[in-house]
């Protein structure tokens, strides 16, 4: 029986040495790959970063959302990151494949800026743009979005045509760049939406602020770039809410209050208007000295005189006629919205309801919108954004349009009538009969 040995110099021992080190350094680690995907659409997430926890090593992932890395140890954990979303840990234990579902992350979204051609990030934005967030637009209740824009945004200026209920918005910025319609464009999910041509409304009366995600105000020139000259008066882009939680989320928000003139105005009684009335006729007849034999001497007439003392027991005060105290306001909102890999909705209703602190005129709004997207494949989606509005206005006479009802009922004397002795509310000879509106 042979035996046979084998031996081995001296001077081949290091290298052997290294070469069992090296074999045992590339058993220990670990080759992971997977793709990142955004929960509710199921996008590929393009640019996210992939690290192993406690290490140097990290990898970003391609147009496709894919990665591939070498883990230092067969076990670890894994950070997904990226712009916009909230990070993610999942842990391996020798698996190959990894993949991981990164969902919107709303404490990162100002940090993303909507434009006329998609999203850009802060950091690479070079657009004059500035954008409110939906926590800053539900702060208040307002009836139209626009109102939601003014004090947050610098460089624009937004102003109610008057203080009624639903009256149309001027948005101007960064001044006056032309004559005529000095609106913006008003763009809603792609959609234009108009430029408030009509001075009597607004094109966004009809969106529920609750249902808006974000408002975006385009400033400059890359404006026009997308829109032409429509936006010569800079845009405001509208992006409406949509579904990212894995779970059905269902919101209710109520906000009620009360308006009431920031002033009350103290009017005259009938004695006092006569002694105030009289007061200026005797003024201006020294101031000129005029004489009672004069024909340009100031007088109340015979007729009024005769009529002093049944006038004096009248006492309108005009101002409790035409205001309203405590006008009611509330805004109600009803939501549901959910996500899953393929599919996202937000179904919402509202109203709004804005009573007048002034008579007759105020504004109703009940709304219903319907968003969804669904994902066939990586390549196809579809989806919708469907709403539906009625919002209407109760018109009366104090608007600058129609007469100022809250002016010209101060200038009233105070033993004027609001009413007849029989209850009626008098017209005039010309036949207008207009002051019924406010019975």
């Amino acid at each position: 029986m042979s035996k046979s040995t084998v031996s081995v110099s001296g001077k081949w021992l290091p290298a052997l040495t290294l070469l069992l080190l090296c074999a045992t350094a590339a058993r220990a680690q670990q080759q992971i790959s997977g793709r990142v995907t955004a929960a509710g659409s199921g996008e590929p997430i393009a640019g996210a970063y992939v690290r192993v926890r406690a290490s140097s090593v990290s990898v970003r992932t391609d147009a496709s959302g894919r990665y591939t890395l070498a883990a230092a140890a067969p076990s670890g954990v894994l950070v997904f990151s990226r712009i916009g979303f909230a990070s993610r840990e999942v842990p391996f234990e020798g698996q190959a494949v990894v993949d991981a579902v990164l969902s919107p992350a709303a404490i990162e979204l100002e940090h993303l800026v909507v434009v006329g051609y998609g999203e850009k990030s802060r950091a690479t934005l070079t657009e004059s743009v500035a954008t409110i967030s939906s926590d800053e637009i539900r702060q208040i209740p307002v009836a139209s979005p626009e109102v939601a824009i003014e004090g947050r945004v610098p460089g624009i200026q937004v102003q109610q045509e008057s203080g009624n209920p639903g009256a149309p918005v001027a948005v101007r910025i960064r001044g006056v760049g032309t004559v005529g319609n000095t609106q913006p464009l008003f763009v809603v999910d792609g959609l234009p939406v108009g430029r408030a041509d009509d001075p009597t409304s607004s094109p966004l009366r009809t969106i529920d602020p609750n249902d808006i995600e974000s408002i975006s105000v385009l400033k400059d020139a890359s404006a026009a770039a997308v829109y032409g000259m429509q936006a010569a008066n800079g845009v405001v882009l509208i992006q409406t809410r949509r579904g990212r939680a894995a779970k059905p989320t269902v919101e209710y928000r109520m906000s009620a209050g009360v308006q009431n003139f920031p002033k009350r105005y103290q009017m005259l009684n009938s004695a006092q208007w006569f002694d105030l009335g009289q007061e200026s006729f005797d003024n201006y007849n020294a101031q000129f000295g005029y004489t009672p034999g004069n024909t340009s001497y100031r007088k109340f007439s015979d007729w009024l005189q005769a009529q002093k003392p049944q006038l004096l027991t009248r006492n309108t005060d005009w101002h409790d006629v035409v205001a309203v105290p405590n006008a009611p306001l509330m805004d109600q909102s009803l939501s549901v919205s959910g996500a899953s890999d393929r599919t996202n909705y937000y179904v919402s209703a509202g109203y709004y309801r804005q009573d007048p602190i002034v008579s007759k005129w105020d504004f109703r709004r009940l709304s219903f919108r319907v968003n969804s997207d669904f994902r066939v494949n990586d390549r196809v989606r579809f989806g919708e954004n469907f709403s539906i509005s009625n919002a209407s206005t109760l018109r009366g006479q104090n608007d600058g349009y129609n007469g100022q009802l809250l002016v010209n009922a101060l200038s009233l004397p105070p033993f004027f009538r609001y009413r007849d002795n029989n209850g009626s509310v008098p017209g005039n000879r010309y036949g207008y009969t207009g002051n019924a509106e406010f019975a």
